[in-house]
């Protein structure tokens, strides 16, 4: 430090740029020619713009008193809520990247992906996508539960997988070739249609491009009893 005739104060051994000083009283040099700056607004959180500029926008929003963050919403009502533009859903969505989150990896092998987990207290379950086969683009939704057990408590067991034709799979992860709903279950178990009342019928339709209802199945509640219709 010296203090020339000028009464200017000289620093030795710091390079260009602006001094400052942190929290122990040591000074250093910022190497930039002006120090960052930026202007910003209480809740929102701050990004670099560039190498010396500090930013935020409306668009993202951080709530002290609750520990959340908010996307697209000044005022979040959930740990992580994100507001995004309205999309049309059809039969099919003309780019899944306009929807409001996307879970992404780089990986294309054939049955491996990524998806979501869900953690209960180190207890978990998820659900996950795949790219079925390396010759083509085609994907699937895969569901996972922990058995009732005390073993492998990180293992998830899948339970359930839409495939890439729009079949679905429950207990197995195959489907048989000529049906949409495949169910694969162990001795002494089936499939329940479970009615809320002792009144009424339950049924299965069987339907075409002509009638909702063209054959069906019914079991009367009032009267026990099995119906077998068609024409209807």
């Amino acid at each position: 430090l010296t203090i020339n005739a000028s009464q200017d104060i000289q620093f030795n051994a710091y390079g260009a740029g602006t001094l400052v000083s942190d929290a122990s009283g040591n000074i250093t040099t910022y190497s930039g020619t002006t120090p960052p700056s930026g202007v910003g607004a209480a809740g929102r959180v701050t990004i670099w713009d560039s190498g010396t500029e500090l930013g935020s926008d409306t668009e993202l929003n951080w709530d002290f008193t609750n520990n959340r963050l908010g996307i697209g919403i000044t005022g979040p009502e959930s740990k992580l809520h994100i507001v995004a533009d309205e999309v049309v859903l059809g039969t099919t969505i003309s780019d899944y990247r306009d929807l409001a989150i996307q879970v992404a990896t780089s990986q294309e092998t054939a049955n491996s992906g990524t998806g979501i987990s869900f953690d209960h207290g180190a207890l978990g379950a998820a659900i996950a996508s795949a790219r079925t086969t390396n010759s083509t683009w085609g994907t699937d939704l895969r569901f996972y539960t922990h058995p009732d057990a005390t073993t492998n408590q990180r293992n998830v067991t899948e339970r359930m997988r839409i495939t890439s034709a729009g079949k679905v799979a429950i207990g197995s992860p195959s489907t048989a070739a000529d049906s949409i709903l495949t169910l694969s279950t162990t001795s002494s178990t089936g499939l329940t249609l479970l009615s809320f009342s002792n009144s009424g019928e339950s049924f299965i339709n069987f339907a075409d491009t002509a009638d909702v209802n063209t054959g069906r199945i019914y079991y009367g509640h009032s009267d026990n009893a099995m119906r077998f219709r068609t024409n209807d």
